[in-house]
């Protein structure tokens, strides 16, 4: 969802709980088979459904993967990204 779709979304009174951010960018130190990680996400927070929307799930995107100052995310599997990714969202829960 891009930031016009979420103000419009805040304008029909599907924001989230007021005060908490529904979007944004976050650092997630994450250790993928014993290589320890720093990662960018971007996320999205999960909507409800309502009568007229149908919500979506919470989401999460990696966009960057740093070890030891290099950014490996060229070299990680669909599999590793989505690992990754999940464990982030799940640990938002």
């Amino acid at each position: 969802m891009n930031s016009i779709q979420a103000l419009n979304a805040r304008a029909r009174g599907y924001g989230s709980c007021p005060g908490r951010p529904t979007e944004g960018h976050q650092t997630f130190h994450y250790c993928l088979a014993d290589v320890p990680l720093t990662c960018e996400i971007y996320w999205e927070a999960a909507e409800k459904q309502t009568y007229t929307e149908p919500g979506w799930p919470a989401n999460a995107t990696l966009e960057s993967a740093d070890c030891g100052g290099l950014n490996i995310i060229q070299i990680l599997s669909d599999e590793q990204i989505e690992e990754i990714e999940t464990a982030f969202l799940e640990q938002e829960a």
